[in-house]
């Protein structure tokens, strides 16, 4: 991640395997299988699946009759995708606080410091904004 010269799967260089996966994106982008979707669209994919998959049981359940015997199993279906996209979402959101601290590592220039490693294991953003100091003064009343 933050060497230049990674080797590729045939010992490349980073830049040559860069140009290959790109062409091999564009090309199989311009399919018409893929009906013009980019990568992008095909990773989302089975994460929308699941959510669906979880809306469709919750439908099945409530056209279920109360007395079925496929109502138990519904139920553990249920919470059992709930599960899954919940643990998901938590993945997603680390993700994208990583892809922050990556950006944020690139924009920070400690000139002829040593610099500060932002991107650490179980370092995580707390805010991203505007920093507002807040300052809390204390009156003490005068001595009598």
């Amino acid at each position: 991640m933050y060497q230049h010269e990674v080797p590729g799967d045939d010992g490349q260089p980073a830049a040559a395997a860069e140009q290959r996966f790109s062409a091999f994106n564009q090309e199989h982008e311009s399919h018409k299988d893929c009906q013009r979707q980019d990568l992008k669209s095909f990773l989302a994919l089975p994460f929308q699946r699941i959510t669906r998959i979880k809306l469709l049981l919750q439908s099945i359940l409530k056209q279920t009759k109360p007395d079925a015997d496929s109502i138990a199993n519904l139920e553990k279906a249920i919470a059992a995708i709930h599960e899954i996209v919940t643990e998901c979402d938590k993945r997603v959101r680390k993700m994208e606080q990583i892809e922050e601290l990556v950006y944020l590592d690139r924009l920070l220039d400690f000139g002829k410091m040593k610099s500060v490693p932002l991107v650490v294991s179980g370092r995580v953003l707390l805010h991203q904004g505007p920093h507002e100091t807040k300052w809390l003064l204390k009156c003490i009343p005068p001595p009598l």
